[in-house]
């Protein structure tokens, strides 16, 4: 799964910016629970998860409305696919931040892998409402269309994916995929090869025309 802190994809694309801490708590506290932030961020991006979260959760404890600690672990709750739990973080960090456009957007992805396709499109909406530009919300909403069997809508979200990033591969991969659930394989082969041309190890985009070619093959 491509959490946005990488980036689907899956890789985070962006890290939340730091909270307003005021005059909620010590300034000896606020040291803390920033530097618990940091070994948290650094345990995560080794892919010691489990000690991540157990820093993500000890600066939480420290500073209850620390939105970055909450996005941190829910995406480190995701990769551990604990969806549950990565749900209820990421749910956290909207209450605490309504506009945060990765939260939404990563709650909809952890939605998707846990096969909560209503859900994750609800979500994506959101994320394209906060931000009309952002290719990879409408990307991730095509998916779940297509997971619904809606194969027009998903050719529509990859035509705005593709509008707004006429380089994103996974778009015109997944455009292929949503024609030849439609029968259209001479559309699916020409969009697998343009995904191809931009990403030339493109895996999904390969089997996708390989298996659109085989079926323009048989009629």
């Amino acid at each position: 799964m491509k959490l946005a802190k990488y980036i689907i994809a899956l890789a985070l694309a962006a890290v939340l910016a730091a909270p307003a801490y005021a005059t909620r708590f010590s300034k000896t506290q606020e040291t803390k629970a920033q530097a618990l932030f940091a070994s948290a961020e650094a345990y995560s991006d080794r892919g010691a998860r489990d000690k991540a979260i157990a820093d993500y959760s000890k600066a939480i404890k420290l500073d209850p409305a620390y939105a970055n600690a909450y996005y941190g672990r829910g995406n480190a709750y995701a990769d551990k696919r604990q969806y549950a739990k990565a749900i209820a973080d990421f749910t956290q960090v909207i209450k605490l931040e309504p506009k945060n456009t990765y939260a939404v957007y990563n709650r909809g992805l952890t939605y998707s892998e846990k096969g909560d396709y209503e859900a994750a499109i609800a979500d994506f909406t959101r994320a394209i409402e906060l931000d009309p530009k952002y290719a990879k919300a409408y990307n991730n909403r095509a998916v779940a269309y297509g997971k619904k069997g809606d194969n027009d809508k998903a050719i529509e979200d990859c035509n705005r994916a593709i509008k707004v990033d006429p380089k994103h591969a996974d778009a015109y991969s997944n455009r292929g995929f949503a024609y030849i659930a439609k029968g259209d394989y001479a559309k699916a082969i020409a969009d697998c090869t343009r995904a191809l041309e931009l990403e030339p190890r493109h895996y999904r985009a390969r089997k996708n025309l390989e298996w659109a070619k085989e079926l323009a093959a048989k009629q």
